[in-house]
């Protein structure tokens, strides 16, 4: 409810109203009232609870202690996940099957004709390509690299430097959130249409890079027990 009124402060003041999204989540609580080791244990009890309960009499789903016992477990469930996780299960259908694919149609409108083609090797087109098939994989590459190498992070197990890379270059898909941009940035001048087409290509390039990396790369191999 909170959200739904912030957001309607952002779109009456005139301010985009897809920055609630931001400030939203960052107010979600990330943090579990039961922490994981003490779960087992609450689990047990109910499950105890319940066992004793149905020691010498027939068992009854219907019976209301055992269905407190049984919300009980529930709520103890609840609180040991986060809000935050829980929100995002909860909106993850909507948004990947809904939310999102409308957000891509709505924002596409790319226009191609011989005076944008033609714009291609001017500054602003080469500098978004560049931007997704270069410097976003370069990017996330070395800033994992150091990430590793200073010890902040490990590379997942069964995974490679190569695995990595292709990700990194899948990460230069920018379709939609970058229409977006560019539909703030350069909303009714010439480079608007330059820019939207430069998206396209540069996506469909750093896609076609990460698939191509990603289906040349082999599971690393774990070493073998000594």
């Amino acid at each position: 409810m909170l959200g739904l009124g912030l957001w309607a402060g952002f779109f009456m003041s005139g301010l985009h109203a897809t920055l609630t999204g931001v400030l939203t989540a960052l107010l979600v609580p990330a943090q579990v009232k039961i922490v994981p080791d003490a779960l087992p244990q609450v689990i047990r009890r109910g499950a105890d609870k319940i066992e004793a309960q149905a020691r010498g009499n027939v068992p009854d789903a219907m019976d209301p202690d055992r269905v407190a016992i049984i919300d009980a477990i529930g709520g103890s469930l609840d609180a040991a996940t986060a809000p935050l996780q829980r929100v995002e299960h909860m909106v993850q259908p909507w948004v990947t099957y809904g939310i999102l694919p409308a957000f891509g149609l709505f924002n596409a409108g790319v226009a191609i004709d011989a005076a944008v083609l033609n714009s291609l090797p001017t500054a602003v087109p080469l500098g978004i390509m560049a931007g997704l098939v270069l410097g976003i994989p370069v990017g996330i590459g070395l800033a994992s690299w150091m990430a590793v190498k200073t010890g902040l992070a490990v590379l997942p197990e069964g995974s490679t430097w190569r695995h990595l890379i292709s990700i990194a270059f899948l990460a230069g898909i920018g379709f939609t959130m970058a229409l977006f941009i560019t539909g703030l940035a350069f909303a009714g001048t010439q480079f608007e249409r330059e820019a939207q087409l430069a998206i396209l290509i540069g996506s469909l390039l750093a896609a076609a890079a990460g698939i191509a990396i990603l289906l040349t790369s082999e599971a690393a191999q774990a070493p073998s027990p000594k």
